[in-house]
């Protein structure tokens, strides 16, 4: 179909149509990105047919997902992609097939994520500090004897939804409690998740932590 296309219409014309929709379609499923940039190398005859582009770098600011969580940066570089090619010329949607070389970073701030936090889980009321390699989550939880303040340290995991926090530590007015507390805080607070489920089929490749910044990068 894309080849009668293209004999209809013309290698450039199409080429052009190509390049500018895979544009429009980014631009529109980041459209709450602030200072939004969209570059795509060069396309040729022979790519359309395959619905393959090259070098493409899209980059962003203060991005709002659909889960409601505000990336401070947003960037994602590829040296070579493949999509859909029919439904990219006729609807505009991007359906990823295959990517090489591809790099995907997102970057949180921990004020955007508290906000989350509290909308997301308002009966622990939870507040987060971003140290070196972990978290410092401060909240209020019933052990059994009340509902009290506690804190707990810990670092991130990944799964298939995001980023979950592992508490390796459990502090109630002061005391370090023992393990059996700690693992009844991992029952409810083990399932405190960040969500940054991505629609490319890259991996992750590190979570780092830093005061006031969450970077985490896809390859």
């Amino acid at each position: 179909m894309i080849g009668i296309i293209i004999g209809l219409a013309g290698p450039r014309l199409i080429a052009r149509a190509f390049r500018h929709g895979l544009e429009w379609a980014l631009r529109r499923q980041l459209a709450t990105a602030e200072e939004l940039q969209v570059r795509v190398g060069p396309v040729e005859p022979r790519d359309m047919l395959n619905g393959v582009f090259h070098d493409l770098k899209v980059s962003g600011l203060n991005f709002t997902t659909i889960n409601g969580l505000r990336y401070r940066r947003l960037e994602f570089e590829s040296r070579r992609l493949q999509v859909d090619p029919v439904k990219l010329l006729i609807s505009k949607e991007v359906i990823w097939r295959a990517m090489d070389q591809s790099r995907l970073v997102v970057e949180i701030d921990e004020m955007a994520l508290n906000t989350w936090l509290r909308q997301e889980y308002p009966e622990w009321e939870p507040e987060i500090d971003f140290l070196e390699d972990e978290l410092r989550l401060r909240g209020r939880f019933n052990f059994g004897f009340g509902e009290v303040a506690f804190t707990s340290v810990g670092p991130l995991a990944s799964n298939d939804e995001g980023l979950v926090f592992q508490p390796e530590t459990l502090d109630i007015a002061g005391i370090n409690l023992p393990k059996r507390w700690l693992d009844k805080l991992k029952e409810s607070v083990g399932g405190l998740k960040i969500p940054l489920r991505i629609p490319f089929p890259l991996s992750l490749r590190s979570i780092t932590i830093r005061p006031e910044t969450l970077l985490v990068i896809w390859e």
